[in-house]
Formats: structure tokens, sequence, C-alpha cells
């Protein structure tokens, strides 16, 4: 008998620790059971008792102690666990009856490491070994990926179903965005967008591509994983919420169409209402950065934009697009986060400030020196129109009918006299030009129509801002004969009036 088994076991002996099957166990390899357990068994069989006692002493204080058919239920659950007990401590001195019911890991541990994490046969060649298409694959650089079965944000049908936010909430999923809309972090390689959002989102430009090729890659790429029918967009830099849906629901929601929708919004008019919410300060900052969108320097589309008042004006200069961020503060502070999934932070920069030399002092001390010279600039273009004090005669006298009658003085000759009554015609001439000319080209803040018919401009000062024929309040810059610039606002006969000259 003892020789029809195989050479690789050792013989066998007597031994109360064989198993049914004739197998040997090894007590020498086999690991040394830990005081705990004798432990752990205790606590099990007292607290099964326990648990008898427990129901036996409620089935008896009951008003229908009678009840047998109560009483044998009880017994017959605690049967049923003290069984399971004393199965588990046969398993341990016999193992291999139930080893569906307690598993020996300790004992079968050391197998498990010898025929399945080590192979039986490993590689002999260096290739094999680092891994290739016939060996172990080489997982080392996958794991520095963000996923590790491919790209999940390649353009097209891919990597599972389009979900809508509220199954995106009800699965509790994490929603990854697509790190070509993340913002620029300067210590990575990584691509990013840039755009300059006083233009159409077709200008926009992938940094790792040349200035004069426009974005392509990535355009029709997912914004998240998992793809999603709905995107929501809040930022800091204005009070309007930004909704992306998608034109292709196999699809979802790309990148090209974030961008289009932030560009399609933030070039929406702005209402007469929301412009009247702001503060007197914050009002000065968005007509400045009005007439600096719409002037002749470099880079500025000036006269080819919308002639009123426009939210890109709302952003004064962080008219960059900075990227997406998740900002849980900021949504719930804007919305409920619970009911409105799939919600992010737009950012709005000024520039795309990479590394760590950027200063916020030194950043806010060239914007006010900016705005300084602007403001002289306009002083001095002001003053140079300013018309000389004409030369008056020293004796002016009036009719009976109030016309102004010149005396020549002993002094001054006829053609003095007559070079002065013209001076004084020009003056009268100037001071009865009608003043309902409207200025087209100064900014006007579209009105919601309410109902209500404009106020025509003669019932307005002229330092007052006065209602066009376009249902917008139209900021008029009145010309440098009649006085300095006047900018001011229209509240249903409460006018705030406020001249940017006057601001230090």
């Amino acid at each position: 008998m003892q020789s029809s088994e195989p050479t690789s076991y050792p013989p066998r002996s007597p031994n109360p620790s064989t198993r049914g099957d004739g197998e040997h166990r090894n007590h020498s390899n086999a690991p040394r059971k830990h005081p705990r357990i004798t432990l752990y068994r205790l606590l099990f069989l007292i607290s099964t008792l326990g648990f008898a006692c427990i129901e036996l002493t409620l089935v008896y204080t009951a008003p229908e102690h009678s009840n047998a058919d109560a009483f044998m239920e009880v017994l017959y659950n605690s049967i049923f666990v003290t069984g399971l007990y004393w199965i588990g401590i046969y398993e341990q001195e016999c193992p291999g009856r139930f080893f569906w019911l307690f598993t020996d890991l300790a004992d079968i541990g050391p197998l498990v490491r010898q025929r399945i994490i080590r192979p039986s046969n490993p590689p002999t060649d260096v290739n094999l070994a680092r891994g290739s298409a016939r060996g172990t694959p080489n997982l080392g650089r996958m794991t520095r990926s963000v996923d590790f079965l491919g790209d999940h944000f390649a353009a097209g049908p891919h990597y599972g179903p389009v979900l809508v936010p509220f199954e995106l909430l009800a699965i509790k999923a994490d929603i990854c965005l697509n790190p070509l809309l993340a913002p620029v972090d300067a210590s990575s390689m990584a691509p990013y967008l840039k755009w300059n959002m006083l233009w159409p989102a077709e200008q926009c430009v992938r940094s790792d591509d040349p200035q004069y090729v426009p974005w392509s890659k990535g355009r029709n790429a997912p914004a998240t994983f998992p793809r999603t029918t709905y995107l929501r967009l809040v930022s800091t830099a204005f009070p309007w919420p930004i909704n992306v849906l998608a034109p292709n629901q196999t699809v979802g929601v790309t990148c090209g169409d974030v961008l289009d929708a932030i560009g399609w919004t933030i070039h929406g008019p702005v209402a007469q209402e929301e412009f009247e919410r702001l503060p007197r300060a914050r009002k000065r900052l968005v007509i400045d950065a009005y007439w600096d969108k719409r002037s002749r320097s470099a880079n500025i589309p000036g006269s080819r934009m919308n002639p009123g008042l426009l939210r890109i004006d709302w952003l004064l200069d962080n008219t960059r697009f900075g990227g997406i961020r998740k900002n849980e503060r900021l949504v719930r502070a804007r919305c409920d986060a619970q009911s409105l999934p799939c919600t992010f932070e737009l950012l709005c920069v000024d520039d795309y400030i990479l590394g760590d030399e950027y200063d916020a002092d030194e950043d806010f001390r060239i914007t006010l020196d900016r705005i300084q010279r602007r403001r002289r600039a306009e002083k001095e273009e002001r003053a140079t129109f300013v018309a000389t004090p004409k030369r008056r005669l020293r004796s002016r006298t009036f009719d009976e009918d109030g016309v102004h009658v010149l005396q020549m003085s002993d002094s001054e000759s006829e053609g003095e006299v007559a070079a002065a009554a013209t001076n004084a015609d020009d003056d009268r001439e100037e001071q009865q030009q009608p003043e309902e000319e409207e200025d087209m080209s100064q900014p006007q803040i579209n009105r919601q129509d309410d109902g209500q018919e404009s106020k025509g401009p003669e019932e307005l000062s002229t330092r007052m801002v006065s209602l066009t024929r376009y249902g917008g309040l139209n900021l008029r810059r009145r010309s440098p004969t009649r006085g300095p610039m006047d900018n001011s606002i229209a509240d249903d006969g409460e006018n705030e009036a406020w001249a940017p000259d006057n601001v230090d």
C-alpha cells in the first residue's frame, strides 16, 4: 500500500492527526495556533448560551408564556447556533470535513503562495521577465495614468453608457473632469487650453500646438467620465449659471460643447435690473471695462462687439479661460448640490501665470497703475479739446429787448470790435444748439420688455443717462466744450450721478 503512494509525500504512520483520506498532516510546518483563537472560541460559546437564556427568559415572562411553539422556536435557534460552534471546533481538529463552512486560511496560505503567485516555470528571458507580449504584462507605466484600461476620454461612444445627472447622483459616481479642461498646473507639462473669451470659441488654442493652429485635438473628447448629458458651471466672477447640454445624447457633453456654451452665455446682454443691483464702485469698474473692450487697442475686438453692455464686461480684465474644477463650497452656496449634480466651477483669470513667482500685490499694483494712466490720458485728451476763453469786451450792455449791444472803447479798433462781435455770435449759436442728439457709439444697457415706454431724452438732463430708442440706458459722454464726462444711471426719477473724473 505504501509503495502505491507518490514519492513526494512522506510515508503514512498511525497518527491521530491523519486525515480521513490517508493524507499525512505535517505538524512541523503547520502554523501554531494563537492563544487568541481559544479566547474567541470561549467568547463565542458564552454569547451563544447567553443568547439562548435571554430568549427563554423573554418567552416565559411574556403573557403568552404557555405558547409551546415559541418555546420550540427558541430551542431550535439555540441548538442551531450551538451546533455551528461545535462544527467549527471539529473543523479545526479535522480540517477538510467542513471546509465549505470554516476555512482555515493559515493552512492553505503556503499552498497559494507556492502554486498561484509563484509560477511553476518562470520565464528565463529578460524581456519576458520585464513583461512583453508573451509574458506577464508590465503595468508599471499604466499605473501612473488616470485609469488602467486605457483612455476614458477618447472621442466617440466608448467606455460605458451616457448617463443623466440624476443617475450619476443615484449611483454616487465620482465624476472625473477631462484633464484638458483642468486649470493650469505649473508643476506639470500637461496641455491646457488658451482662450481669450473676448473672441469666439473657435479662437481657442491648445498649449502644445502652434499658435496659428486652431484647437482640434480633443475637441470632441468627452468632458467627464462617466459621460453625462448635462453640465452646469458657476463662477465667482459673474452671477449667471452656464448650462451645457449635449447635442448628441449618445456621446454626451464634449470639451467643445463646454467652450461653446461658455462663449454663448458670456456674450449675452445684461439686463437693466441686473446692472442696477451692482454697488456704485462696481458699476464704475464695469463701465471702465466696457470702454476698454471697445477701444482701438491691440488684441481687442473693439467695434466688432455688441454696442450694448454684455456679460463679458462683467468680468473686467479676467477674460481668459482658467479651467474647470470641483468646488463643493461654491456649489452649495449657489445651488443645492443634492438636487443639482454635475455642477463645477469656472475659473476666469487675467493671464496664464506659470510658476511660483506670481505676486498678488504686484499684480494689484500693476492694475492700479494701468487704471490711473488711462484716466490721466482721458483728462489730457479732453483738455486738448477745451476751447480757450474768447476775448470779451470791457463794456457789455443790453437794450430793452435783451439784445446784446457792443460798445467800442477808445483803445479798441473797429476790427477788434467786429471780431469780438463774431465771437459773441458764435457763443450764442453754440448755446442754442439742441442737445437731443444721441451718441450712437455709447454703451447701452439692454432693458427687459416690461411694457413701459422709454422716456425721451428731452425729459432728462444732459448730465444724466438717457433712455434711447433701443430700450437701453445710454451712458453718454459729454462734449468737451460742454463739460466733463458724466455717467449716471436713471432709476425711475432717482438718478445717482457719478463722474469717473472725480475718483482718485
